[in-house]
């Protein structure tokens, strides 16, 4: 027999159970936040690789300096330069090929330190050469990402030996000082700073998760505060950030051993984006609902919160019987109805997961078709590219003359252009300080690192005088607190180095400010932290980044304006092939398309994901000024129509991969279909070849809206199961007809 409680005792109970839940919500959204923030660990990997690395090689250069009787702060800036470069630069999926990348490393920072000892007597001649150097390290990045590395290794070598000044009777010393920092490195990267890419895939799934996760929880927000705009723009940077994710995940599954043997990195793919296509309805659908929201009763609005809260926390079996009773109720109004369906087609997505489905060897055909895979876009250490092959076909002129710059590949027109700058630079920066000129050639030439067009080449020289100027304030502050302490002095130099290298993917200026502080502390160990010196570090600074900014301004510059075309034209041009793709398998009909067809399309999808990253890319990009002549509105409202258009071919793919149109009288409604998909299709293309969008007049013609609506009213006397298809395709019509302005001649 159990004792009476207390209401008292009730309520205490009620509020520690109440307690507990929060504190679980909490722990799990700040787990969310931390994991979806950096995919697989990478940028924290990154910054561990650096810190790790940079002291292991202060470490070896203090006892070689100890060994050959040299002082130690020149070798161990030396090797701390060498090791940093090669840590952030260097990164492969198997310890072979990062030795095989690793290695040269050591040639390259010979020969920039041997051809800056070898001329330090003859000073026109050192300048020269110079300019000289600041041309090959940026012209050999055609040939790859780790020549990238190679580049401003034997750049920073040459420049570093210039700025040390030491006699040419210590060369063989610096050699040997070079040497033991490559080498250290090298063996760092094939031994205890390898990371398992299978290790990675599975970080990246985790933030994948995390991420639709947070996506839920902005739809949610915005279903709390239908009126306010501001939650529907977190909403849908959250989903642009999702995107990201899923190009992350698919570079990474072309690596190596990134899969158990015979794991199907198709399977995985397709996975992916079904999970980006379910995310994707159910932002659409909550975004309609609350156009009505005010309209419906509040437990249907309870009902829609339920259901995105059970998906969000992963409770698959309640979402998954709320989702079809939202989906089957008659009564409930199209968005609610279109959020079951997207929620029950979530959870069936993830499942595959959570059930090792998608880990299960592949056999038969699928285990045949395992060495074809190729991922859409390489990444780059780890990261996605940015906008340079977009830049590379915007200024590049098959047709032009021979000796017609416009010929020029982009790396040649850089390598150019940071050629000029640094010889503008040492002029300016001597006029300066004859003794300090060089850190406006450092500034000029990072300008043109990283960068594809002249708004980046402009926004990073910005970034740099920000940064520089915070950072010397920063660093005049930590002055006092390390000045005399050697070994802090050591820890703020590591933890700023990592710090810089964990914010670089975010924030330029953010990195540029904790190097600022590290080369205080570097100035403190080498004596030489003076108010004189900060002022003309600044000063250089100022002048190298305004140099950067006007050569790529001036002297071939790549336009970012062109470049926004180019990614324009790519995406709407790939959106039209892909509902080719799509309108040959539903003319061909008998249900479910064959395997080789669905990977055909699910690539096609990534691709448009790609490209419509690298449309927002391309838009971030710009510093001031027009989008395809447009203001700013209309660029941030092209871009969204633009997004939305992706979203729904998305979906389009998704349903004829799984064979719709379907039902009894699909062979009336496949014409329909074909035809629409035929109809948005040239419309795609028509859009694509007009120079400026805001003045791409319709054609006389009924808008492509009308058109397509026209189509598929047919269709409705169709299966109610192929509505979601004929939903998707008007969808797709609406965000297109958005693009062609009303009443212009």
């Amino acid at each position: 027999m159990s004792l009476p409680v207390s209401p008292g005792a009730q309520w205490r109970r009620e509020m520690l159970r109440r307690g507990r839940t929060r504190v679980q919500v909490e722990r799990r959204d700040l787990k969310d936040r931390i994991g979806a923030a950096d995919p697989g660990g990478v940028r924290l990997h990154m910054a561990f690789r650096v810190v790790v690395a940079i002291a292991a090689a202060l470490a070896l250069e203090r006892l070689w300096s100890a060994v050959t009787g040299i002082g130690a702060a020149p070798v161990m800036l030396l090797g701390a330069v060498v090791a940093m470069l090669t840590a952030s630069g260097i990164r492969e999926n198997t310890r072979q090929r990062t030795f095989n990348a690793a290695w040269p490393v050591l040639p390259a920072a010979v020969l920039g330190g041997g051809a800056a000892t070898l001329t330090s007597g003859v000073k026109w001649l050192t300048l020269v050469l110079f300019v000289v150097v600041s041309f090959v390290a940026v012209w050999i990045r055609r040939f790859g990402p780790a020549w990238l590395t190679y580049g401003m290794v034997g750049w920073q070598s040459y420049f570093f030996i210039l700025f040390l000044g030491p006699p040419i009777h210590q060369f063989p010393i610096i050699i040997g000082a070079l040497a033991l920092s490559a080498v250290s490195t090298t063996l760092l990267l094939c031994t205890v700073l390898y990371q398992d890419p299978a290790k990675r895939l599975r970080r990246t799934i985790a933030a994948y998760r995390a991420r639709a996760r947070a996506v839920i929880s902005a739809a949610l927000d915005v279903l709390a505060e239908p009126d306010d705009r501001a939650p529907v723009k977190v909403l849908r940077t959250q989903l642009v950030q999702l995107s990201e994710i899923v190009l992350l995940l698919d570079g990474q599954l072309s690596e190596d051993r990134v899969l158990p043997p015979d794991v199907s990195p198709w399977a995985l793919r397709r996975w992916v984006v079904d999970v980006e296509i379910g995310m994707d309805e159910l932002v659409s659908a909550v975004l309609n609902y609350t156009e009505i929201a005010h309209q419906q009763p509040f437990t249907l609005t309870r009902r829609v919160r339920e259901v995105l809260q059970a998906v969000g926390w992963a409770d698959s079996d309640r979402a998954a019987a709320l989702a079809l009773q939202l989906a089957d109720d008659p009564d409930a109004p199209a968005p609610a109805r279109q959020l079951g369906r997207g929620a029950d087609f979530l959870i069936d997505t993830v499942a595959r997961w959570t059930s090792g489905e998608l880990l299960q060897p592949a056999t038969g055909e699928a285990k045949a078709a395992l060495s074809e895979f190729e991922s859409v876009l390489a990444l780059r250490a780890g990261r996605l590219p940015g906008t340079a092959p977009l830049a590379e076909k915007a200024v590049k002129d098959a047709d032009a003359p021979a000796w017609s710059p416009a010929r020029l590949r982009l790396t040649t027109r850089q390598a150019v252009q940071a050629s000029v700058a640094a010889a503008l630079a040492i002029w300016i920066g001597h006029l300066i300080s004859p003794q300090r000129y060089y850190w406006a050639v450092i500034a000029a030439f990072i300008a043109f690192t990283g960068t594809a067009t002249a708004s980046d080449t402009v926004r990073r020289s910005l970034g740099r005088v920000v940064g520089t100027t915070l950072g010397l304030l920063a660093a005049v502050g930590l002055s006092g607190l390390t000045a005399g302490h050697t070994p802090w002095t050591y820890v703020v130099l590591l933890i700023s180095l990592g710090l810089a290298w964990y914010l670089f993917p975010i924030s330029y200026g953010a990195m540029i400010f904790f190097l600022t502080v590290a080369l205080g502390q570097l100035y403190g160990l080498l004596h030489e932290f003076t108010d004189q010196v900060l002022e003309l570090r600044l000063a250089e600074t100022v002048a190298g980044a305004l140099i950067g900014a006007v050569v790529g301004l001036l002297v071939l510059p790549a336009s970012a304006m062109r470049t926004l075309r180019v990614a324009r034209v790519e995406l709407l041009g790939h959106l039209a092939d892909l509902l080719d793709s799509c309108r040959d398998l539903v003319l061909r009909g008998g249900g479910i398309p064959p395997v080789a067809d669905r990977r055909a399309v699910t690539a096609q999808v990534v691709q448009l994901d790609a490209d419509a990253r690298q449309l927002v890319q391309a838009v971030q990009s710009l510093v001031t000024g027009r989008f395809f002549s447009s203001d700013r509105s209309g660029m941030r409202h092209r871009v969204a129509v633009l997004g939305s258009a992706a979203a729904a071919a998305r979906a389009v793919a998704s349903l004829v991969n799984r064979g719709y149109p379907r039902g009894t009288e699909t062979d009336i409604d496949r014409p329909a279909y074909a035809a629409a998909m035929r109809e948005l299709a040239t419309e795609s293309h028509r859009l694509a070849s007009v120079p400026e969008l805001e003045n791409a007049t319709a054609p006389e013609q009924q808008d492509i809206a009308a058109r397509v609506g026209e189509l598929l009213d047919p269709a409705v006397r169709g299966p109610a199961r192929t509505a979601p298809l004929r939903h998707q395709l008007k969808r797709l019509a609406d965000s297109l007809s958005l693009l062609t302005p009303r009443g212009r001649p």
